[in-house]
């Protein structure tokens, strides 16, 4: 076969690949552009998810203070705690002075009552003794006094 001729025969071959290799080429790219549109949608999904959390954060951020606030709040309360402490060791001093003084009154008070109970008790053991010695003289006295005066006058008649 000739030359011109064998390349006459190949040329339906070669056609037959181009477009063989064309189809694939485009079913390549198709693929591709279904891969693009794909990891497009997924991106966006990602994106929204990713958003929402930010979002979700930043909410959860606001009610947060800063370290400034914080500390200086820890050193306002370092401080109230340290105030109540003073006035608390204040009013217990002041407390205890309070109850050495009240005992000392309620001391002298009961040492003047226990003076004035033992004059009063003194005088009632006084006018209990004068009763008694009465109440002796009356029952054993009189009418022993009694019965010798009847005796000596009937013994002298």
């Amino acid at each position: 076969m000739c030359r011109v001729c064998a390349r006459f025969t190949e040329q339906p071959k070669m056609t037959a690949t181009i477009e063989t290799l064309k189809e694939l080429h485009e079913q390549r790219f198709a693929a591709m552009d279904k891969a693009i549109v794909l990891e497009s949608a997924e991106t966006s999904r990602r994106l929204d998810t990713l958003n929402h959390f930010h979002e979700l954060a930043r909410e959860k951020e606001r009610s947060f203070i800063s370290r400034d606030t914080f500390e200086t709040f820890g050193l306002r309360i370092a401080d109230d705690i340290g105030m109540l402490r003073r006035d608390t060791q204040t009013a217990l001093n002041l407390a205890s002075a309070v109850r050495e003084t009240a005992l000392k009154v309620i001391t002298d008070g009961l040492g003047e009552q226990n003076t004035k109970n033992e004059i009063r008790f003194g005088k009632i053991e006084g006018i209990h003794a004068k009763i008694i010695g009465g109440l002796v003289l009356g029952t054993f006295m009189l009418p022993l006094i009694t019965g010798l005066l009847i005796y000596l006058v009937t013994k002298s008649q």
